[in-house]
């Protein structure tokens, strides 16, 4: 007899009889057609014609589809497949936007634009590789050109980044060309380039500020202040520009056995904007003197000045710090905007106690009248 737990276990793991389970159902064969045919569809499902397997609405492909994945050797991603796919995904967009006849006509549209644009790539990738084969051995001179290349100056770099773009230019497709050849020295190529555009931004900077002179539309000095201000500003904002990525733009030139100039360069557009600062102190000396000589005198005439020249010590403030000094010319220059500063603030103060001595000489006046009239009365 068996013991109550045994009777369980039986009952458990078997039938009632004792016999063991039946076994799994066999499992499908996927490299031939000896497998077990796939379940028929469910009641009352619609067959699914070729066209309608894809797009939005289409169901959902069936686990290990696809073919081999991007774990087996040899296989890699394929950017054109992608782009071909999505010119048809926005094809089909397309159609299911539309109505029954509307969306048979854009189809056609559609499909014959995704056609052309498929021709004119491949055309165009055609022509490239025909243009590179033709022209490989002139793509590998140019590289040892720009591998031996020992610039001593920067205009040497100026006249060889100039040559080298020309040369460049009569090639189908540079960039892709270059990328094609494999072993074009970019690295060198495009610090080159770049040191001669830091270089040609600071000079034209420095140039601008040397050879500045009031702009022609520029009436009044209110006008040529603006312009001094965009102008100054616009130094300011590049030097510091250039100053927060300098140590890495220097490591990399001097990788590259490129003579950059380096701090002097920048020095001397720094010291050039001193004669930004000149020629506000003069605009706003020739205003003030202006006013004074107008008749009537203006309204408010002492603030106006003094504003004038307090806009130009602050202006002047600014330019200091950003070139950390004067030079003798300037601070001469300084000196008379202060001078003349505290002329009109001393006349200003002289002619309010003026202002104030005749109310007070009127008040009395007026007391004086006042006290002959109740004496009078």
């Amino acid at each position: 007899p068996l013991s109550h737990n045994m009777r369980d276990n039986v009952t458990l793991s078997g039938n009632a009889t004792g016999a063991p389970p039946p076994p799994p159902p066999p499992m499908p064969d996927k490299k031939g057609p000896a497998g077990a045919p796939p379940p028929p569809p469910p009641p009352g499902a619609k067959k699914l014609g070729p066209m309608q397997c894809i797009g939005p609405n289409a169901p959902p492909l069936a686990p290990g589809f696809g073919g081999l994945s991007t774990d087996d050797e040899g296989i890699l991603k394929d950017k054109f497949l992608h782009e071909v796919y999505q010119m048809i995904r926005r094809a089909e967009l397309g159609i299911a936007g539309k109505g029954a006849a509307g969306a048979r006509k854009g189809g056609e549209a559609d499909a014959g634009k995704m056609l052309e644009e498929l021709k004119s790539k491949m055309g165009h990738l055609a022509r490239v590789q025909e243009d590179f084969d033709k022209r490989r051995g002139d793509i590998a001179k140019w590289a040892a050109e720009v591998r031996t290349f020992k610039p001593l100056t920067m205009d040497d770099i100026k006249k060889f980044i100039t040559h080298m773009e020309l040369q460049l230019q009569t090639l189908y497709e540079d960039v892709a060309e270059l990328k094609m050849f494999g072993s074009w020295p970019d690295s060198k190529y495009d610090t080159c380039k770049l040191a001669w555009s830091q270089y040609e931004l600071l000079i034209t900077l420095k140039d601008k500020a040397e050879s500045w002179a009031p702009p022609l539309t520029a009436t009044k000095c209110v006008g040529v202040f603006g312009d001094l201000e965009r102008c100054f500003n616009e130094m300011m904002w590049k030097v510091e520009a250039y100053m927060r990525d300098k140590d890495g733009l220097e490591k990399r030139f001097k990788g590259e056995g490129i003579p950059w100039p380096g701090a002097a360069l920048v020095n001397s557009v720094r010291v050039a904007s001193l004669n930004y600062g000149r020629a506000y102190m003069k605009a706003a000396v020739e205003e003030v003197n202006k006013l004074s000589q107008q008749q009537p005198p203006p309204k408010n005439l002492p603030a106006t000045q003094i504003k004038l020249l307090t806009d130009s010590v602050k202006f002047m403030f600014r330019v200091h710090q950003f070139v950390s000094g004067f030079d003798a010319k300037t601070r001469a220059q300084f000196a008379q905007v202060a001078q003349l500063l505290e002329l009109v603030k001393a006349g200003q103060q002289q002619q309010k106690t003026e202002v104030s001595s005749t109310d007070a000489a009127q008040e009395r006046d007026q007391q004086k009248a006042a006290t002959a009239v109740l004496a009078q009365g």
